[in-house]
């Protein structure tokens, strides 16, 4: 198979298993897989995550509609992908931590539009709403984290090895 065709469907399923993983734990509020998933593929198809990111994207704004939360996810996910990028760390507790915390201020990254539309009240106000869930968020993310992190880093390396351009 030709690399070009390898990487489209390489990207292609990795978008699909994201989107899946997140439909399948909708009914949990805030509990999903996608930073796990997203840390992961940073690790393993380095620049091709981004890629990723936008397939899911998009694919999220087809499913639930384009407004301006789809917007935030465009540069959300992305500031996620440039610090596991940049960052030194390495090993579950590591990558749950940064997981958690990514959690914690997801509410306050994605209000950035609501200030400029709703004033520093608009945006004070979405993520007061939002602190709830934000805290849901991040203990979702440090316990999936934790849990799946070696295994999926594990199976990832065996599945992808060298066959992607890193």
């Amino acid at each position: 198979m030709k690399q070009a065709t390898r990487d489209i469907t390489t990207i292609a399923l990795a978008a699909a298993i994201v989107v899946a993983s997140k439909f399948a734990m909708s009914s949990l509020p805030n509990i999903e897989p996608v930073t796990l998933l997203f840390i992961l593929y940073t690790k393993h198809l380095k620049r091709k995550t981004l890629y990723v990111i936008y397939v899911f994207t998009f694919i999220e704004g087809i499913i639930y509609g384009f407004h301006i939360w789809w917007i935030t996810y465009l540069y959300v996910w992305t500031l996620l992908y440039l610090f596991v990028s940049l960052a030194k760390g390495e090993g579950a507790l590591y990558y749950a931590s940064v997981g958690g915390i990514f959690g914690l201020l997801f509410g306050t990254l994605t209000s950035v539009p609501y200030f400029f539309i709703g004033g520093i009240g608009g945006g004070i106000a979405y993520i007061s709403a939002g602190i709830i869930f934000d805290i849901v968020h991040a203990a979702g993310n440090f316990i999936i984290i934790s849990l799946l992190y070696k295994p999926l880093d594990y199976a990832l390396g065996r599945i992808i090895g060298n066959s992607i351009d890193r």
